[in-house]
């Protein structure tokens, strides 16, 4: 899906055919330019926390333009885990945990991050299986292989939504209409479990304070028009809109947050 950068601010104006955000960056952090910057998952920020030899650093070798959007995660278990809901299938889990597995798309990811966070809150001791990529942890969430599996609703909500598998929460804020049957976090206990993956625009370091603040004008005017809402959130996507400044300050705590749980847990680099 393309945008209109807006002739009105001076920038460029994009093709219709070139994407708002790339693919997920995994294991080894790429990045691509678009007229109006470079987009990247949130992946992105943990590079050297992930790849042991990452050649860049997020936060040092890069401006911040602006957080494009989220997608929130959903927990989703194997249809033969005991229980129909959240509460009942956690029970059931809690009574012999060492049958249970969590799969993780890739080290580093919002779901690992996420996964971490919920065994922590919720005090189940779960193993966790890692993946290189999403297709075959979701190909053994549904063999059986693993039991439950934390990841962007983008890959998670078409596994509840068409039966394949259980959805027990979303971590949305509210619930969303593309599974309106699933419950937030807040709603099955979970207050301020909000971990998302997200996305981003960054600009080389050496790009003047002008050109950030154009692009950053752009990119806020884009996240507030309603075609543009209407068709991300259809995707999955929630536009957030962060400019400069708040989107560096939401870099750092998630990057502090999230290396603190990978530590704990005895993630190392690859």
């Amino acid at each position: 899906m393309g945008w209109d950068a807006s002739p009105r601010n001076g920038s460029r104006k994009s093709s219709a055919s070139r994407s708002w955000c790339t693919i997920s960056v995994a294991p080894r952090a790429r990045w691509v330019r678009t007229p109006c910057g470079a987009f990247n998952a949130s992946l992105f920020v943990l590079g050297k926390y992930v790849v042991a030899s990452c050649p860049y650093d997020p936060q040092a070798d890069f401006r911040q333009v602006a957080q494009a959007g989220e997608a929130p995660l959903v927990l989703v278990v194997n249809l033969n885990v005991p229980g129909t809901d959240y509460a009942s299938t956690v029970a059931a889990i809690a009574q012999e945990p060492k049958k249970y597995f969590f799969g993780l798309s890739s080290g580093g990811s919002a779901g690992h991050v996420a996964t971490l966070a919920f065994l922590r809150r919720v005090g189940l001791p779960l193993d966790t299986v890692l993946y290189k990529g999403t297709a075959p942890a979701v190909a053994d969430l549904l063999s059986g292989s693993v039991q439950l599996f934390m990841d962007p609703w983008t890959t998670t909500l078409p596994l509840a939504t068409s039966g394949r598998a259980r959805g027990l929460l979303v971590t949305s804020r509210e619930r969303t209409q593309l599974a309106p049957a699933i419950p937030t976090a807040a709603e099955v206990g979970l207050k301020d479990f909000n971990i998302s993956s997200w996305y981003g625009v960054w600009a080389p370091k050496a790009t003047p304070d002008a050109a950030v603040d154009r692009l950053a004008a752009a990119m806020a005017e884009v996240s507030s028009d309603p075609a543009f809402i209407a068709k991300t959130t259809s995707l999955g996507i929630v536009p957030t809109g962060r400019g400069p400044t708040e989107f560096a300050a939401f870099i750092k705590s998630e990057v502090e947050t999230n290396t603190a749980l990978l530590r704990d847990a005895g993630y190392k680099p690859e």
